[in-house]
């Protein structure tokens, strides 16, 4: 699942080009932004909960005799260090954490500015059917 991720976001990111985002346009008016949002970490916190017990027992507080939490610095830390590796990874470098997941980017449309007008006008006079998505032919043959 991870290779097919990277394969796909590495194409997405070459369609992109270096600024991370496309503009959709037809004659000149443009419609609408295309790019990929950044992968963000997620926290299984009970999971996590029992690894930073044992490696970092500072950043774990006891709110009741069964009960912990986690410190929001901590988790904030751990998320950074997760997006920035790309893997699940502690605060100080630890990699395969427990508990701890990186969630896929996904492409993000936002329509412009008068886009609404734009397309009425452009199907009204027969011309939308000749829209193509500027990201090209992805590996598995999807555009």
């Amino acid at each position: 699942m991870e290779l097919a991720y990277k394969q796909t976001s590495e194409a997405l990111e070459k369609a992109l080009g270096p600024r991370g985002r496309k503009v959709a346009e037809v004659d000149g008016q443009e419609l609408a932004t295309v790019s990929m949002t950044k992968r963000t970490a997620r926290i299984n916190t009970m999971a996590l909960l029992e690894w930073a017990k044992v490696n970092y027992p500072e950043e774990v507080t006891s709110q009741t005799v069964t009960t912990y939490s986690l410190s929001p610095l901590f988790m904030a830390a751990v998320k950074r260090a997760t997006e920035k590796a790309g893997q699940p990874c502690g605060p100080g470098g630890e990699l395969d954490i427990p508990g701890v997941s990186l969630g896929d980017g996904y492409l993000t449309v936002r329509p412009a500015e008068g886009s609404a007008e734009a397309i009425d006008h452009l199907w009204s006079t027969g011309r939308l059917g000749t829209v193509d998505l500027p990201l090209g032919e992805l590996e598995d043959g999807r555009g």
